[in-house]
């Protein structure tokens, strides 16, 4: 079982990871005055939001998230909801290109100035993102849902956890290993995903669009009763 069940929260976990907006925010943040201190400030303001939120809904809430999802179509309403809003945001992001020799957005610059508790606060922000919490709540709902033993649960939510954060763990790692070189070749990737994060913004959004409809739309048919 426990075997089957990371076959399953994997791709979730390897999902979340993905995240445009935290492995940027990671990497200049690594770039900045303090890299350290202030990138394992915002991995530990998403780390606490998910370990947060993970541990009480297996303990207290699992069975609530499970009925939900199988007696009602409120998280399947959700869904599409949600993936009609990124389908917005995808094509006005994708129809707002900006100039070749524009600079970095005002978060971006803003960023790289910020203190260890505002990084804190900005890594909790960004993982209480409404569509992270949907796809990582599918994990945990995946998790409650298998019989298995209570220490199996805890390393299925760390297993969970950690790929949700494997790419704002391996920057520090990198830096942490080697900071001269990490610094040159994380300033190269910031130079590209800033340059083509007007690309890579709608297409992760519509991609997760994609997701959340697709399971949303055949959930709902499925609870009207259109097909078995």
């Amino acid at each position: 079982m426990m075997v089957g069940l990371l076959e399953e929260i994997i791709p979730i976990g390897l999902f979340l990871a993905l995240g445009p907006t935290r492995i940027i925010s990671t990497i200049l943040l690594l770039t900045s005055a303090h890299p350290m201190r202030n990138a394992l400030a915002l991995l530990a303001g998403s780390a606490s939001v998910y370990i947060v939120i993970g541990s009480i809904s297996l303990a207290l809430l699992g069975r609530t998230l499970s009925n939900l999802i199988e007696s009602t179509p409120i998280s399947d309403i959700t869904l599409i909801a949600a993936g009609v809003f990124l389908l917005i945001i995808a094509v006005r992001s994708l129809f707002s290109t900006p100039a070749p020799n524009a600079l970095p957005s005002g978060w971006m610059r803003r960023i790289t100035s910020v203190s260890p508790g505002e990084a804190f606060l900005y890594g909790i922000i960004l993982a209480c993102s409404v569509q992270y919490l949907l796809v990582f709540l599918s994990g945990i709902t995946l998790i409650y849902e298998t019989e298995i033993s209570l220490v199996q649960n805890i390393l299925a939510l760390l297993v969970l956890l950690t790929l949700a954060l494997l790419c704002q763990i391996l920057p520090i790692a990198l830096y942490a290993a080697n900071p001269k070189w990490a610094s040159v070749h994380l300033s190269a990737w910031m130079e590209w995903l800033n340059r083509y994060y007007h690309v890579i913004m709608p297409i992760f959004s519509s991609a997760l669009a994609i997701v959340f409809l697709v399971v949303g739309v055949s959930g709902l048919i499925r609870a009207v009763g259109l097909v078995p």
